[in-house]
């Protein structure tokens, strides 16, 4: 699936298996920004989602009472 507010971005359904997340991560992690968050507990009935960022298009930056966006 094409994302269409930004097109050069593709959403892809992708097969899971457990530790499959940190393989995908590794290529990434010296990115800008690079994280994962992964779901911890295996045998909880929604540990399904892990999500891996890297080189955002925008971040938001807060401190104190003043936030930087970058674009």
């Amino acid at each position: 699936m094409i994302c269409k507010s930004h097109p050069q971005l593709v959403v892809q359904a992708i097969d899971y298996h457990k530790n499959v997340t940190q393989s995908w991560f590794e290529p990434l992690a010296g990115q800008p920004w690079a994280m994962i968050l992964r779901s911890a507990a295996d045998d909880h009935p929604d540990n399904r989602f892990d999500i891996l960022v890297a080189d955002p298009l925008a971040t938001l930056q807060t401190q104190n009472d003043t936030t930087c966006i970058k674009f």
